[in-house]
């Protein structure tokens, strides 16, 4: 059986690591999902509903309708 032995000083430095390394890859995601909001592409249709305002969806319909 592997058994290792760990100072204080030393699994204080590998939890700081996993959680700085854990923070970085959320903000990536964060920041790759605020752009997508932004830039008009979004994976979830809610999003793109709202960039559509209520005249615009009128419009839409009405050209569907009588084209």
């Amino acid at each position: 059986m592997f058994t290792a032995t760990l100072k204080d000083k030393q699994l204080k430095y590998i939890i700081l690591g996993l959680t700085l390394m854990l923070t970085i890859v959320f903000l990536t995601i964060e920041l790759k999902v605020i752009y997508n909001i932004y830039s008009g592409y979004s994976d979830s249709s809610q999003t793109s509903v709202n960039l559509i305002d209520e005249k615009g969806f009128k419009k839409i319909l009405e050209k569907i309708n009588n084209p």
